[in-house]
């Protein structure tokens, strides 16, 4: 099954190689200290510094996937078979990381392109949706029509106070939907374009027609593809909750105790962050294996 298989190769890539880790540390740390002017500024003005300020940390963001991807490529297109020695395999953790800088030269341009477009989509996608849901949760729970709707609306405009015409039920019962609402349409959309950044880099495709190769991939095999996208997203979040209560508990130890715990609970936060790229990449290539390599078709 390519599922259990992609799962499997991982985990004996992933502990073989912990080196790919090791970007991804690095870019965090960097990310950090980039946005911290930001974090800690009280009001944010928009502007022509936050636009610059926007599209520089978007191209920090974008080089590193540029670079990490590649190191991914590389390492499951040249899997290594035999047994290494300590210098060999230490000069084979060091090919590994040359290729970063190559990938990103290579793919930084499509992939800061494909990001753009790709929140763009989002955004469309999220406004036809929200305004769905909510036109269900009118009707359904609120039973307002849509010319009732329009009605309040005019008349919340021409007089704010009629806002506070709703209950403290309505609103919270508002909230609660637009909050799973909000949930499924991330999820859905995210599902539909998981391999987007995939096919620039292990297919060679475009920014636009990496989006419509991803739908591509998941028509071939959607239920085994959602497996997949439950199995890598939904580890992430369960563990990003369970790295926050642990958090909360440990407020109460010493901080020498209470530091070393959120670290490794960071540490384990990270590897599965990685295990789930490489799961991904490696289904991907398995699912597309047959398919005529592009870059091969692109280099003549």
């Amino acid at each position: 099954m390519i599922l259990l298989n992609a799962l499997k190769d991982s985990f004996v890539l992933l502990r073989k190689n912990l080196v790919v880790v090791q970007p991804l540390i690095i870019f965090l740390f960097l990310l950090l200290i980039v946005l911290n002017p930001l974090l800690e500024a009280q009001q944010i003005q928009l502007g022509v510094p936050f636009v610059i300020m926007l599209l520089s940390v978007s191209g920090f963001i974008c080089s590193f996937l540029a670079g990490w991807y590649n190191i991914f490529y590389f390492l499951i297109k040249n899997p290594t078979k035999k047994k290494l020695t300590d210098e060999e395999h230490k000069k084979q953790q060091m090919t590994l990381l040359k290729q970063f800088f190559p990938g990103v030269s290579k793919y930084f341009i499509q992939i800061f392109v494909g990001l753009w477009i790709g929140l763009l989509l989002f955004l469309a996608f999220y406004l036809v949706f929200a305004l769905l849901g909510l036109k269900i949760w009118l009707s359904a729970i609120a039973n307002i029509s849509a010319e009732e709707l329009t009605k309040l609306l005019n008349a919340i405009i021409a007089n704010k106070d009629k806002l506070f015409m709703f209950t403290q039920k309505d609103f919270y019962q508002l909230f609660q939907f637009l909050s799973v609402l909000i949930f499924f349409i991330t999820s859905f959309f995210t599902y539909l374009v998981m391999f987007w950044i995939y096919a620039i880099v292990g297919q060679n495709k475009g920014p636009a027609t990496a989006y419509l190769y991803s739908l591509k991939t998941i028509y071939k095999k959607p239920l085994l593809t959602f497996a997949l996208y439950s199995v890598t997203h939904l580890s992430l979040v369960l563990f990003l909750y369970l790295v926050a209560y642990i958090t909360k508990l440990t407020e109460s130890l010493p901080d020498f105790i209470s530091l070393i715990i959120q670290f490794i609970g960071l540490m384990l936060l990270l590897f599965i962050l990685v295990y789930s790229v490489m799961v991904t990449f490696i289904y991907f290539e398995k699912l597309t294996e047959n398919n005529c390599d592009s870059r091969a078709d692109s280099n003549g």
